[in-house]
């Protein structure tokens, strides 16, 4: 479902994730699934729109134990990768920037991204 990126629609796209799965999955795997999306999503609004108005595309998909978080969007180009891989390499960044891609990889059990056709194409791996 696509959102506009505004911080405003946090509460409602958190909803639109939680909401399927709450019958399924437990309440601590469903309070990480809500830390990992909306730390991913305020990155997007506000380093990848940085304030311009913009969109966000986002599903859902639970297979057996795991949950699949896909999300896509048309802010500026965001390597996860390069990124994690920086924070590792220059540790004194740590206290400072990059926090929620922490939180991120700290409790995702795998995260992949790609930049398709001028999109962000995330997908975020929880299991539990």
């Amino acid at each position: 479902m696509e959102f506009p990126a505004e911080l405003q629609s946090l509460s409602e796209i958190l909803a639109f994730v939680r909401a399927p799965l709450e019958r399924t999955h437990s309440q601590e795997v469903l309070e990480r699934l809500e830390l990992v999306a909306e730390e991913a999503l305020v990155n997007i609004i506000q380093h990848g729109y940085a304030g311009n108005e913009g969109w966000i595309t986002i599903s859902c998909i639970s297979q057996n134990d795991s949950i699949v978080l896909n999300i896509q969007d048309g802010s500026i180009p965001f390597d996860w990768a390069k990124e994690i891989d920086r924070l590792k390499a220059f540790p004194e960044l740590n206290s400072r920037k990059g926090c929620g891609l922490q939180l991120i990889a700290h409790y995702a059990s795998h995260v992949s991204y790609e930049r398709v056709s001028g999109k962000n194409c995330f997908s975020i791996h929880l299991t539990g």
